[in-house]
């Protein structure tokens, strides 16, 4: 969400315009004052009016700012999010060698690529899918030794986040 240019040059011709206006308003003022002996309502001086249009203005600048800069980065986060690819979605197979309140440990089996054999450790959240035929689970239902197929979402090489956690045998 960009703002046009244009509308920002008439915003600035629009306070630019109403400065003008208020001047000529104020100086209309003044000379009635002087050349009369009557007490007229004060009027703020320009110098205050300025003051207080610039300080609006900087104010609804930064808020704009602040929306259209959360607006762009949250696009550009979406954006991201939606963009997988195939190579960033690694499944494995592993038998579970314990579990603790939020980890899991894992022994990979010969057949998985050589960087998923071996003892691999996982921090579990809160969001991680747990299931077994179609039923979900938690990670208490879930014991040593069982084999499971773990599904990683993976950038560039690096675990970003456990999708699921898939019981194949109990």
């Amino acid at each position: 969400m960009k703002i046009p240019v244009f509308f920002v040059l008439i915003l600035f011709l629009l306070i630019l315009l109403i400065l003008l206006i208020y001047m000529q308003i104020y100086k209309s003022k003044i000379n009635k004052a002087l050349n009369t002996t009557q007490n007229h309502p004060k009027m703020p001086s320009p110098h205050k009016v300025a003051t207080a249009l610039t300080i609006v203005v900087l104010t609804i600048g930064i808020i704009a700012s602040y929306l259209v800069g959360y607006k762009t980065s949250y696009d550009r986060f979406e954006n991201n999010t939606e963009q997988l690819s195939p190579a960033d979605i690694q499944t494995f197979y592993a038998n579970i060698q314990s579990i603790s309140e939020n980890t899991l440990t894992v022994n990979g089996i010969p057949i998985n690529d050589q960087a998923y054999r071996g003892v691999l450790k996982y921090d579990i959240s809160q969001g991680t899918a747990i299931f077994c035929n179609y039923k979900t689970m938690t990670l208490a239902d879930l014991k040593s030794g069982d084999l499971v197929a773990i599904t990683l979402i993976t950038a560039g090489g690096d675990v970003v986040d456990i999708y699921k956690i898939q019981l194949i045998s109990q």
